[in-house]
């Protein structure tokens, strides 16, 4: 998560998924933040346990440690990130109840990550932007 970075509406764009994707479709979801709508989880739940969807997060550095360079002595100085733990627990409560997992990767390993699904997946994949202004 970047300095300044805002929960995100990710529940709000995977409910958008669970119900536009077919039954048992695999879904992945991107992010590095918090989940803004978490009123939301409820209704996901249901819609993954209704459609047999798996849903597969990927946390791009938002739950481990960053560093910063320090300002004196050009030390690196280490500084926790604003996703909590509690943040990161839902998404892998939501993963888990699908059958799916949360990944962490760096923003760096990303490209890897995503080239990996694309050449592995036998279906057309679909793209929801949690990012979008509801």
């Amino acid at each position: 998560m970047e300095e300044g970075d805002f929960p995100e509406m990710s529940l709000s764009g995977l409910q958008l998924a669970l119900t536009g994707a077919p039954p048992s479709s695999e879904i992945f979801l991107f992010t590095d933040a918090p989940a803004k709508d978490l009123y939301l989880t409820g209704t996901v739940n249901a819609l993954i346990e209704r459609t047999k969807s798996v849903v597969t997060f990927f946390l791009t550095g938002s739950l481990g440690l960053r560093r910063r360079r320090g300002s004196d002595q050009g030390q690196g100085q280490v500084q926790h990130s604003r996703m909590a733990v509690s943040d990161a627990q839902l998404y892998r409560n939501l993963a888990q109840s699908s059958g799916g997992q949360a990944i962490q990767v760096t923003k760096t390993e990303l490209p890897k990550a995503t080239s990996i699904l694309v050449e592995s997946s036998s279906s057309s994949l679909v793209a929801f932007d949690s990012n979008s202004k509801h």
